[in-house]
């Protein structure tokens, strides 16, 4: 994985518009100290200016250029309807960037991306850097339903050929994304030598990820979704297990790694 040498941030951030882009989605854009950034970093954002709650909520990286930062959340839990309810001026206290982040191997010919709802916003940043370097892009994209499918177009004006998968069917094909992930394997044929698979997003549907690029001889890049109190690696609270018994934290060692590195039968909480 690579690891970013530009130092972490702190800062008081104002926000410059919060909207609901589908039904619990909301797109913040923040006014940021410009800063340079890997695909698969993450910021610290304390919701609010309350105690309640206490902890920041740690928040992929859709875009931060030109000193505006982007994130896209679900409002489904304190948190997150705490932050939907900041309305643009007030300000927010950021960290970061954090993490490491996706790495793009040389001579990468197609690279396979996988994801399901707000799981698509560390794959934007990497779907720019593979589409700027000319390299084949498929995105399958799943939800409950097409309200879930946030930013699909964004990945289509990339370039990215967008494969989209719903459980109920209103868009693309009905059912599982990974499914219809190795419906797709077995139409192409993917090459082991060159081509690479990139995810995002619940647990058991990236262990399905990996057991399917496995299949197929893929090396596969996971950004691990777990619940993380300080980001800095310090309170230890959201260590991964890996294959050998040891623990790796994901706001530091993480939150990407590569599917071999991860004991996916250990409990995340």
């Amino acid at each position: 994985m690579i690891f970013s040498t530009d130092p972490m941030l702190q800062f008081s951030s104002l926000i410059l518009s919060n909207d609901e882009i589908a039904p619990h989605y909301f797109h913040m854009v923040l006014k940021a100290p410009i800063s340079s950034y890997l695909p698969g970093q993450f910021v610290m954002i304390k919701v609010n200016n309350t105690n309640i709650p206490l902890l920041r909520r740690a928040m992929a990286i859709l875009s931060w250029r030109d000193e505006e930062l982007e994130i896209v959340y679900k409002a489904i839990g304190l948190g997150t309807k705490e932050l939907s309810k900041r309305a643009p001026g007030e300000k927010l206290e950021v960290i970061g960037p954090l993490g490491n982040s996706y790495e793009i191997p040389d001579g990468l010919g197609h690279a396979y991306m996988i994801t399901g709802g707000v799981g698509m916003s560390p794959l934007m940043p990497l779907a720019r850097a593979l589409t700027k370097k000319r390299i084949k892009t498929t995105l399958f994209f799943g939800g409950a339903s097409v309200t879930d499918l946030v930013m699909r177009h964004e990945f289509s004006d990339l370039g990215v050929m967008v494969i989209p998968v719903t459980m109920d069917g209103s868009l693309g094909k009905r059912g599982l994304v990974t499914d219809v992930m190795e419906e797709g394997f077995k139409a192409t044929k993917p090459d082991p030598q060159n081509d690479m698979v990139f995810t995002c997003g619940p647990h058991a549907m990236m262990r399905k990820v990996y057991e399917i690029a496995g299949k197929y001889g893929l090396k596969t890049q996971v950004s691990m979704e777990t619940r993380m109190a300080c980001g800095t690696g310090v309170c230890l609270g959201c260590v991964i297990k890996n294959k050998n018994g040891s623990y790796l934290r994901a706001c530091t060692e993480g939150p990407v790694y590569y599917g071999e590195e991860i004991d996916w039968n250990a409990r995340l909480d």
